[in-house]
């Protein structure tokens, strides 16, 4: 049931898109990124690490 409400929100923040499942079949998602930008890596959403570091005197 928890990873149903994840999902739904996933699905309402267009993280991903559902690509079928009904009446006892799998669902399937898909991951929606924007493949024009760098090709680094793609964190959708995601804070650096490097800016969460904190400096200690």
């Amino acid at each position: 049931m928890q990873i149903r409400r994840h999902l739904e929100r996933l699905i309402e923040l267009e993280y991903i898109h559902q690509r079928g499942g009904r009446n006892g079949i799998a669902m399937k998602y898909e991951l929606l990124v924007d493949a024009a930008g760098e090709s680094t890596g793609y964190h959708v959403g995601l804070i650096d690490t490097a800016k969460l570091k904190v400096k200690t005197a």
